[in-house]
């Protein structure tokens, strides 16, 4: 059973972490009041932390957990890590804000070994040194990463830590496979020299593909789908704007836009009333079929008025009665003449019209 932890009162006004969405900060707390042992370690399987810590909430998908622990990684509040095809987790800084007594021993494997050959535990009694592995680790890229949101706020840049000036000049992260390439391509021309930014960039590109982005208070904006945030994001790189870091929000407020050509409703409209005209053409042209079949073959069509009659025969004669029967004749009508049906006769329209 976890034991009762808490956050500290600064951590509910953190600038970065009330930047980030609401479901991204609840899964980070529960990570280390459910998910995490006395060590700070978790098992990272979206599935497991979705009943942990989401078990009610429907709208909050095993897919949405994922790209939840993903951003937590790049932001360095988690660090991700796999020991025999297993991947697990690690609070960073978890000692450091959680003074636990008699603390159980974790059963979950540790994060690999520094350089130096000391496991990377994250560092008690306030240490702010950041553990090489989870520098170099493949899941984190070193100096890119915001490891400690005090650090910067505090000034410190003891030894180890990363400082938010070799942030800043840190190497441009690898292309986001979830994102388009021109999503990845306007990260890289506008956002490449500010690693905070960009990170808060990537999240509201994101967010517009998922749940929505907000634009203004109460507003949100969502893409259609990820050629529509492709084509948005290639629109601001053909005219950016002079004041670059309003990049991203150029392409939200795109998104917005209508577009172009016929709106959809009135799109779907015209596709509608053409399909009721060619149902309609198909109906006359089996009627107009049958009826002639019926003057060449008078006494299969008698026989097969009279099977119609005898099925209406119980029915009052009402005038929808005489519709429905009228139907039905035409029907077996065009069906003993060898009529196409619906889906073949609309494939050889075409070739029927132009022969």
């Amino acid at each position: 059973m976890a034991r009762i932890r808490s956050a500290k009162p600064s951590w509910w006004t953190d600038p970065k972490m009330v930047a980030l969405p609401r479901e991204i900060r609840w899964t980070f707390k529960g990570l280390w009041e459910v998910c995490a042992d006395d060590s700070g370690r978790f098992l990272a399987d979206a599935r497991v932390i979705k009943g942990q810590l989401w078990p009610m909430d429907d709208d909050i998908t095993v897919k949405k957990v994922e790209k939840y622990l993903t951003s937590l990684a790049e932001r360095g509040r988690i660090a991700l890590y796999v020991v025999d095809d297993v991947r697990y987790g690690v609070v960073v800084n978890f000692l450091k804000h959680q003074k636990i007594s008699h603390p159980t021993p974790s059963i979950l494997p540790e994060p690999p070994l520094s350089s130096s050959g000391t496991p990377p535990e994250p560092q008690p009694n306030g240490s702010r040194k950041i553990p090489e592995s989870f520098a170099n680790d493949s899941v984190l890229s070193g100096a890119e990463r915001d490891f400690d949101f005090d650090l910067e706020r505090s000034g410190a840049d003891a030894e180890g830590t990363v400082s938010a000036g070799a942030r800043r000049n840190a190497a441009p992260p690898a292309p986001l496979l979830d994102l388009p390439n021109e999503a990845n391509e306007l990260l890289e021309r506008f956002y490449s020299g500010d690693v905070d930014r960009r990170h808060d960039a990537v999240d509201q590109l994101r967010a517009s593909l998922d749940r929505g982005a907000k634009i203004s208070r109460g507003k949100y904006v969502k893409a259609r789908d990820a050629a529509h945030l492709a084509a948005c994001c290639q629109a601001v790189l053909d005219d950016p704007p002079r004041k670059q870091d309003l990049a991203v929000r150029f392409v939200l407020l795109k998104l917005n836009d209508p577009p172009k050509g016929t709106p959809q409703t009135e799109r779907i409209a015209l596709e509608e009333r053409a399909r009721i005209r060619e149902e309609d053409a198909y109906h006359a042209a089996a009627e107009q079929a049958g009826a002639a079949w019926a003057r060449d073959h008078p006494e299969e069509s008698a026989t097969i008025t009279a099977r119609v009659s005898a099925h209406f025969g119980s029915a009052p004669d009402t005038h929808l009665t005489r519709i429905a029967r009228d139907a039905m004749l035409a029907q077996e009508l065009s069906r003993a003449c060898g009529f196409p049906d619906f889906e073949t006769w609309r494939n050889e329209r075409p070739r029927l019209v132009s022969a």
